[in-house]
């Protein structure tokens, strides 16, 4: 008799711990889902024409009169067309609200937008979506579609 319950009470506590993981591993698999998510709406918002309208380097906000265009495809490759009609290629991804951007074109020492991680924040305004990528609080570009 005492053996019997020992192991039901063996079976009853091992079958606890199974259902504790079992609940970690659903919170973990939702909380990559919702990045995943939130991935993918960033991408989403970044696809399309985007002007470049305000360059700030080292603290000074440059505003541009003829502004370069960047338009960022959903196959994680983006035009730049500068305003002499010039374009530059790049690819990028975009990650947890980080952009990547790589420029693919034959002159390295030469482009526009830095081969670095910007961060991105979106903001929706009246009349157009802005982002701001942004490399530090002193560098960074705005953009506007």
């Amino acid at each position: 008799m005492k053996r019997i319950l020992i192991f039901i009470t063996i079976i009853t506590l091992s079958s606890c711990k199974t259902d504790k993981t079992n609940k970690f591993d659903t919170n973990e698999k939702k909380t990559e889902n919702v990045l995943n998510s939130e991935t993918q709406k960033s991408e989403n918002k970044l696809i399309g024409d985007w002007g470049i309208y305000v360059q700030i380097m080292n603290g000074l906000e440059m505003n541009c009169n003829v502004c370069p265009r960047i338009v960022f495809n959903d196959a994680n490759s983006a035009t730049l067309t500068l305003a002499s009609g010039e374009n530059e290629n790049y690819k990028w991804n975009s990650e947890k609200g980080i952009l990547r951007i790589e420029f693919i074109g034959e002159n390295m020492s030469e482009h526009y937008l830095k081969n670095s991680e910007y961060k991105m924040n979106f903001d929706q305004r009246k009349e157009y979506l802005e982002l701001t990528l942004s490399l530090t609080e002193k560098e960074q570009y705005i953009l506007r579609k």
